[in-house]
């Protein structure tokens, strides 16, 4: 017989509920957890999300409500930067029929933008959403949080106009720097035959909540903004009933 796990499951939504993720952060700038949750909501249930590495691909994990664990590729804590772009022309091939997304960074998305070409010369109908923040963003922030801000080899602002590379290639670009343009520029994205391309303007300083410290166990996280971080202290254990 299976065990009774009425208590456990309902321990866990009360969990779910209470530690639920927040979209109303202040300002007038791109929310990145906010955009991609809006477009997991707007993209067909079943679509298939490729990402790279960093703090995007912990937001994809986040705040992407998927309904099948085979509809996220990722290469986890590999950490494989580059891995999106090729993932994502994989999936597409194989799923001719489903939609496709891509989720990357400026600094992953630079190590194999030139399948871009794959994409448009086999018109690949891929969304590909680009996260810009000038920065190796999960490498920055544990530089600000855990080695006294010392910065190293993080800075991207010198990058290029992504969205004009993908014009260049022959794929539909559009470019995003405002919340209130957000709801626009999504929709245009995926109601857009074939390939196409967004280009998303982020604050550098964002970071990525909750995150585990270094040499902490993942009862023990880190929440809120830098200038106040916590150590979240771990709750009681819940043993699954017997």
């Amino acid at each position: 017989m299976h065990p009774d796990c009425t208590d456990w499951r309902q321990h866990c939504l009360e969990q779910r509920e209470r530690h639920a993720s927040r979209y109303d952060a202040p300002g007038r700038d791109v929310y990145a957890p906010a955009l991609l949750r809006r477009l997991s909501e707007i993209a067909p249930r079943d679509a298939i999300v490729a990402c790279d590495v960093g703090q995007h691909q912990m937001w994809v994990a986040q705040h992407w409500k998927f309904s099948h664990p085979r509809n996220h590729l990722t290469s986890g804590a590999l950490g494989t930067m580059g891995f999106g772009l090729p993932a994502a022309i994989g999936a597409q091939f194989a799923c001719p029929n489903r939609t496709v997304v891509l989720v990357s960074g400026d600094g992953s998305f630079m190590m194999n933008l030139q399948e871009l070409a794959t994409v448009a010369r086999c018109k690949l109908p891929i969304k590909m959403v680009l996260l810009d923040n000038q920065a190796l963003g999960m490498v920055r922030q544990w530089q600000e949080l855990f080695f006294d801000q010392n910065y190293s080899e993080v800075d991207l602002s010198d990058n290029p106009d992504f969205a004009a590379l993908a014009r260049v290639f022959g794929i539909p670009a559009l470019q995003v720097d405002q919340r209130a343009d957000v709801e626009d520029a999504l929709h245009a994205l995926m109601s857009t035959p074939g390939p196409a391309f967004l280009h998303v303007a982020i604050d550098a300083r964002s970071n990525v909540w909750p995150l585990v410290p270094p040499n902490h166990s993942n009862a023990t996280m880190l929440e809120g903004e830098p200038a106040a971080v916590q150590i979240a202290a771990p709750e009681p254990a819940h043993a699954l009933p017997a």
